[in-house]
């Protein structure tokens, strides 16, 4: 939080990993009083509490890039136009979409590919009737300047068909019960497993 007057600039950085509320309350009863009270609570864990002398806003955020560095320029495009629907069933209808995008002279930067990509819901396998030139499609999206993203979701069908689940399973890096069993959910890829991001070759 960043406090600021003529002449004065204060911040505060409060870093706590816990939930946190913060409130402010402003009063203003003429050029001479005015007055702004915080209240800063945080459910658990400690309280570090860093504070920033200015005289300038400039002077206060050089400081806090200091303390906790400075922020990575995102890519252009992951702030552009993002299109993304869980139904496009196959690689002509997804190119159908982006023709119309064009069509319409609608800006489109990148386009997903939900559910429906990978074969019977096992990720990381496309559904080769539905997409019959995957790489194909995406050189095609490139040359537009386009970039294609596929969802990857954390869970994992539970086959013993699927390479990924089969290497999870040798890895031992899939949720386990307390007893030790694998843990078994259900998802719209039917039974799932998840996979334990606590172990860090996952």
């Amino acid at each position: 939080m960043k406090a600021h007057c003529t002449g004065s600039t204060v911040g505060v950085f409060w870093l706590n990993s816990a939930e946190t509320w913060v409130e402010a309350h402003g009063r203003d009863q003429g050029p001479s009083d005015t007055t702004t009270t915080t209240h800063w609570i945080s459910e658990a864990g400690i309280m570090d509490l860093f504070i920033f002398l200015g005289p300038t806003s400039k002077e206060i955020f050089s400081s806090f890039a200091t303390l906790v560095g400075m922020n990575t320029i995102p890519p252009l495009f992951s702030i552009a136009y993002h299109q993304c629907r869980w139904n496009y069933v196959s690689q002509v209808d997804l190119l159908g979409v982006v023709h119309n995008f064009d069509k319409f002279d609608i800006p489109l930067d990148v386009i997903w590919l939900a559910i429906k990509y990978p074969e019977e819901h096992k990720y990381f396998i496309w559904n080769k009737k539905a997409f019959l030139e995957p790489l194909k499609m995406i050189n095609e999206l490139e040359s537009t300047g386009r970039k294609l993203v596929t969802i990857v979701d954390p869970h994992i069908k539970l086959t013993t068909d699927l390479y990924v689940y089969k290497e999870a399973v040798d890895l031992g890096v899939l949720c386990k019960l307390p007893d030790g069993s694998e843990y078994e959910g259900w998802c719209w890829t039917g039974s799932s497993s998840w996979t334990t991001f606590f172990v860090s070759y996952s």
